[in-house]
């Protein structure tokens, strides 16, 4: 079943998790207000359906990935927020920050959801980085903390 997702923004992080979204065939929103040439450029490469505006972002989509740099990330939250928008919103900015951990742990969720969790992950790798590689072991040592096996319990959680 596809969803409808909208991207803020398609920047150059942004459109990576936006291309993730439509190869497993997710309807894949913007928004072109207030965006320079670059980006409207980077979307329309990329086959993104444009809103327009916030609103119709927010009427249209499910799901909301904000991805903007950490001195906008409020604002877009609370520009989101006041368009009432009642569905999913992943504060995905480029904070690195002892929260992180629980974003990645968003982000991987969100990504295993969508089903696109392996294209994620390839993009994540691209160019030989191992940021894949750190974040799933990463993600690993923080849910082993939050999920402690029962002794008694049978049962065990993979990552």
């Amino acid at each position: 079943m596809s969803e409808n997702v909208g991207i803020l923004h398609p920047g150059e992080m942004g459109v990576s998790i936006a291309a993730s979204a439509k190869s497993s065939e997710q309807n894949v929103f913007w928004v072109s207000e207030g965006r320079g040439p670059e980006t409207y450029a980077r979307a329309q490469s990329h086959s993104l359906i444009d809103a327009h505006s916030l609103k119709e972002l927010c009427q249209t989509c499910s799901i909301i990935i904000s991805i903007c740099p950490p001195h906008a990330a409020e604002d877009v939250a609370r520009q989101v927020l006041a368009h009432s928008f009642k569905g999913l919103y992943v504060d995905a900015n480029a904070a690195y920050t002892k929260g992180t951990s629980a974003l990645l742990c968003a982000i991987l969720g969100a990504a295993e959801n969508l089903g696109v969790r392996p294209e994620l992950e390839r993009q994540w790798s691209h160019g030989g980085s191992d940021f894949a590689d750190q974040t799933v072991q990463r993600v690993r040592q923080v849910t082993a903390k939050a999920w402690h096996r029962h002794p008694h319990s049978r049962k065990s959680w993979r990552l």
